[in-house]
C-alpha cells in the first residue's frame, strides 16, 4: 500500500525518537553530530519535515541501521536494540584496534631484542602507551563519546612525555631532563579547557543557524 508523503514524515520521526533515545543522546547532541540546529531535528521527530537523503545516511551511520530502517514501521523493542547494537560493536572495534597496537609492540620487540641485542627494547611497550590511547582518542572522537575524550587524549600526551623522559634517560642522559615533565601542565590545563571553548563556539554557530531558520521561515510565510 502507498503512503503518502505525510505518513512517511511521522514513521521518520517516530523511528528518530525512539533511535535516539535508545542512545541516550539528547536532541542537541544529534544535531551535532549531524552539523544541524536542534530546531531542525525537533521538526524532524515532530513529523513537521523530512531530513534530505544525505541526512537519512547520515542518521542511518550514527544509529547503525540501514536508510530502510528509518522507512518502515518496527517494534519499539526492535529499534531500542539498534543503538545497543551498535555500541557494542563500536566497544568491539575500538578494542581491537587497541590490542593490535600491543601486537605490533610485541612483533617489534621481539625483532629487536633478539636480531640486535638492544638492551633498551622494554622501551617500545612505553612508545605504546601514547599511541594506543591516542588510537582509542580518535575513535572516540569519531563516534561522539564524550567522556573519553579527556582520559585518553591525557593518557597520551602524558605517555609521550614519558617515552621522551625515558629514552634520554637511557640513551642520552641529561641531568634536567626531568623538566620535560612540566610541559604537561599546561597542556594538560588546555585539555581540560578546550571542551568548554569548543562548546561555547559551537553555541555561536547553532545561534546563527537558528537565525537563518528564522528568516527562512519568514520569508517563506512572506
Amino acid at each position: 500500500m502507498s503512503r503518502s508523503m505525510e505518513d512517511l514524515k511521522i514513521i521518520i520521526g517516530e523511528n528518530l525518537v525512539k533511535l535516539r533515545r535508545g542512545a541516550e543522546m539528547t536532541q542537541s547532541q544529534l544535531a551535532e553530530r549531524l552539523g544541524y540546529t536542534d530546531k531542525a531535528v525537533s521538526k524532524w521527530e515532530c513529523g513537521d519535515a523530512v531530513p534530505d537523503i544525505w541526512v537519512l545516511t547520515r542518521i542511518s551511520e550514527e544509529f547503525g541501521v540501514k536508510v530502510d530502517y528509518l522507512l518502515e514501521r518496527h517494534e519499539a523493542t526492535e529499534v531500542a536494540e539498534a543503538p545497543k547494537r551498535m555500541t557494542v560493536r563500536r566497544g568491539i572495534i575500538t578494542a581491537l584496534s587497541a590490542l593490535l597496537v600491543w601486537v605490533i609492540a610485541t612483533a617489534c620487540f621481539v625483532v629487536f631484542a633478539l636480531a640486535t641485542d638492544w638492551a633498551y627494547a622494554w622501551l617500545i611497550f612505553i612508545y605504546a602507551i601514547p599511541v594506543c590511547a591516542l588510537v582509542v582518542f580518535i575513535l572516540s572522537c569519531v563516534w561522539g563519546h564524550v567522556i573519553p575524550h579527556y582520559v585518553f587524549l591525557s593518557l597520551s600526551m602524558w605517555g609521550t612525555i614519558l617515552s621522551v623522559f625515558l629514552s634520554f634517560t637511557c640513551l642520552h642522559p641529561i641531568p634536567s631532563i626531568w623538566m620535560v615533565f612540566l610541559i604537561g601542565i599546561p597542556l594538560q590545563i588546555i585539555i581540560f579547557l578546550w571542551p568548554a571553548l569548543f562548546r561555547r563556539l559551537q553555541r555561536s554557530v547553532k545561534r546563527g543557524k537558528t537565525k537563518e531558520d528564522t528568516e527562512e521561515d519568514s520569508e517563506s510565510r512572506a
